[in-house]
Order: structure tokens, then sequence, then C-alpha cells
């Protein structure tokens, strides 16, 4: 395999590793966290605050509904809310099947 072949895929991995961090946080967090701590640590949506519209408006509520499996109220807060969750649970499950794969075999 030439060497700029195996830096972009370590560098890819890479990638995928930190997405996956900051995903899996977003889909973990309203299980272990309240409304209101998740309220004080996200942002308000600039877009929302500017009196538009807004395609993820809506997300971080619609998880803390499906956290408390309230999947109807999750649909109404946000349509994407459901399938972004499975898409975020469902890379953690592949990344931690992969990245623990490479760990037992030294990379």
């Amino acid at each position: 395999m030439k060497e700029g072949t195996s830096e972009v895929k370590a560098a890819l991995r890479w990638v995928w590793l930190i997405v996956t961090l900051a995903t899996s946080s977003a889909a973990a967090m309203p299980f272990f966290a309240g409304a209101p701590a998740i309220a004080r640590v996200v942002p308000v949506c600039s877009s929302k605050a500017a009196g538009g519209r807004c395609l993820l408006c809506g997300a971080t509520t619609g998880f803390i509904h499906i956290a408390h499996g309230e999947w109807r109220d999750a649909e109404q807060a946000n349509d994407l809310a459901i399938p972004l969750f499975a898409a975020f649970a469902l890379n953690g499950v592949c990344a931690g099947f992969y990245f623990g794969g490479r760990a037992r075999c030294r990379f």
C-alpha cells in the first residue's frame, strides 16, 4: 500500500472517531442530563434567534423526548429527530465494533 494512502486512511479514521464522539455524546446526553442542564449547554440557534427556520431546530428537544420514550413528541419537535438519533446510535455501534476490533489487533 502506498504511504499516502495509509496516511489518508489514518486521517479518516481520526475524523470518524472525533465525529462519533461528538454525535454519540449528543445522543447520550439526554439520558444522563435533564432538559434544564442541556438547555444551559446547547446554544440558541442563530437562525431561530433571527426569526428564521432551521432544519435542525427542535432536534435537541426531540432527543430529550426519545430518552423518555416519548416518540410522538420527538417527531413533533423535529421530523428528523428520530432518524438522526438512529443514525447517531448506529454510527456509535459501528465505530465501537470497528475501533474495538482494531484495538485488539493493535492497529
